[in-house]
């Protein structure tokens, strides 16, 4: 069904697509919630296990896993495939890519021949670690088999119809170590522009046996792969007197912005550090953006080291630091803060340990912070640890939350645990948001996941006003097809890692979530909802509100 604009909207709601849409019903939960009727929300079903969409030859989806979600409207996920081998039936994972107006495609099966690879018969065996960026290219790990068993692991990347290997553990890798191999699972990044940054450890044929190996980070780019650093090897910047110990956070924004966290070697009695150092590098020249016992702006101390280090999709970076002490330096109450890059690359304070919590009672501050995310316009969120004027850590019931703070310098308050669930009723509280539990769009939205009462999950995300809606709840029902209706079990999205950054996200910077869903009767469902949503010209308009703006094949980044 298409949407026309009257003369008073903007010239991009021409075209607009309404999702399908579903009345939900919020039953009577384990908690007594009491039942109420939402309006409809935008959800769009993309996938239910049982439907004969996603059947294959031989087989048929018996589960699905928690989808990602790219800013054009794509979705990737992988789901259980049944398939008869007889009295066993045997259980193999899937890939599969849905275009926002189209079924679900499969990609890729566990036992599918390997594409290109001539030297032996090889299969796909599992499939993890899925990115989605925004040219509806998927990255994605997965195991190797022969018939001689599991060779190991591969990253390979899914797009314009054909599969391209960019690293395994069966051929060797750029290395100062001699003849090097991937080891083990590497990590990955992956950003818009087709970047994939690698992190792996790297092993010798000689060491094999030793059970030594190496550490390093890997470009891919224009099909070659590069490396940028690896242990051992001496670091930029400091006059060659240190080298790379060890490799901690790693973050890729579009066109080579990167921050990581780095741990360095010095010469025994060069540093106060007792000869090993913290530090944040970024760009892909790895140009230091902070050193352990650097002045800490806006603290009159020292950094300590450094945690949770991202960077936004523009290259701006954030990350946590603790402090060291100076003649009169801080205590264990604020020795720790969050900063930001503004516009002109400097770092900026912006939370500290030993302050005051925004939006809470007199008397809390703020104790530790974790899970810090950044956007590109200078928004930034946070996990906080909360401790009371009285030197206590506040009781688990209300002792975290999620603040947001603007590039403006404002902090709010998003969500504490022990607030009220909003649209849960009967006293039903916030109670177990945890660190790497929500996502940060560029509009400035955030998303979370939570449980509450008995094995309940919901998720919820601010509107265009900062307003928090439930999105879906455990308990609600949903009308999957014309007359079919399911109660929702659990509800999950994958929001562990923020948006941008070169992860995955099930949060877009349209503000639409894509949500798995285990139904009471055993089936599961992948589910997009626009329920906040903000399409362009469309904020203020109640036809708008909710829709899927697609214009000229390209969606449209939307403004607050």
């Amino acid at each position: 069904m298409n949407l026309l604009t009257s003369p008073g909207h903007s010239r991009f709601c021409v075209g607009t697509q309404i999702a399908l849409a579903f009345i939900v019903f919020l039953a009577n939960s384990a908690d007594g919630a009491t039942a109420s009727t939402l309006n409809s929300d935008g959800l769009r079903i993309v996938a239910i296990s049982d439907d004969p969409a996603l059947s294959i030859p031989g087989g048929s989806v018996s589960g699905v896993s928690i989808p990602v979600l790219n800013n054009h409207g794509q979705i990737a996920f992988t789901a259980s495939v049944l398939q008869d081998q007889g009295s066993e039936p045997l259980v193999n994972s899937s890939l599969w890519l849905a275009n926002h107006d189209e079924e679900p495609a499969l990609l890729a099966l566990e036992g599918q021949f390997v594409p290109n690879r001539t030297d032996d018969l090889r299969f796909f065996d599992r499939f993890s670690n899925i990115v989605l960026n925004d040219e509806g290219q998927v990255a994605f790990v997965s195991n190797e088999l022969s018939n001689r068993g599991i060779l190991g692991s591969q990253i390979w990347i899914y797009g314009e119809e054909q599969f391209r290997l960019i690293a395994d553990s069966d051929s060797a890798i750029p290395s100062a170590v001699d003849a090097a191999h991937i080891v083990g699972l590497p990590r990955f990044r992956f950003n818009n522009t087709g970047q994939l940054l690698l992190i792996a450890n790297v092993r010798s044929a000689e060491d094999a046996g030793t059970g030594d190996s190496s550490r390093g980070l890997w470009l891919f780019e224009d099909n070659s792969i590069q490396l940028l650093a690896e242990v051992g090897v001496t670091a930029p910047g400091t006059n060659g007197q240190a080298s790379y110990f060890d490799f901690g956070d790693v973050a890729l924004g579009n066109d080579g912005a990167l921050a990581v966290e780095i741990w360095l070697n010095l010469p025994v009695g060069e540093h106060p550090s007792g000869g090993r150092q913290k530090g944040v590098l970024s760009t892909l020249d790895l140009s230091p953006i902070a050193y352990t016992f650097d002045d800490a702006p806006g603290t009159g101390t020292m950094y300590a080291g450094f945690a949770d280090v991202t960077v936004a999709k523009n290259g701006r970076v954030a990350f946590g630091s603790g402090f060291f002490e100076r003649v009169e330096g801080p205590t264990a109450i604020n020795n720790g803060g969050v900063w930001i890059e503004d516009d002109s690359g400097q770092l900026q304070l912006v939370a500290r340990s030993g302050e005051r919590a925004p939006d809470t009672p007199e008397g809390v501050f703020f104790e530790s912070f974790g899970d810090i995310v950044v956007s590109a316009q200078g928004d930034a969120a946070f996990y906080g640890y909360l401790w009371s004027g009285s030197g206590d850590v506040l009781a688990g019931t209300n002792s975290t939350g999620i603040w947001r703070t603007t590039k403006d310098g404002e902090i709010e308050l998003i969500i504490r645990d022990g607030d009220p669930a909003p649209l849960l009723t009967n006293g039903i509280t916030i109670s177990s948001i945890s660190e790497g539990a929500f996502a940060l769009n560029s509009l400035g939205q955030i998303a979370f996941t939570d449980n509450f009462g008995i094995e309940q999950t919901a998720v919820w995300a601010t509107d265009k006003d900062s307003n928090l809606q439930l999105i879906l709840a455990s308990g609600m029902t949903l009308e999957v097809a014309p007359g079919d209706f399911r109660t929702t079990k659990y509800v999950w999205a994958d929001l562990g890692e923020g948006s941008g950054a070169g992860t995955s996200s099930g949060f877009n910077d349209l503000g639409q979530l894509a949500l798995s869903v285990v139904f009471d009767d055993g089936s599961s469902g992948i589910v997009v909802s626009n329920a906040v949503s903000i399409p362009e010209g469309c904020s203020t308009s109640l036809m708008c509100w909710g829709v899927i703006l697609v214009l000229g094949g390209r969606w449209i980044p939307t403004k607050r």
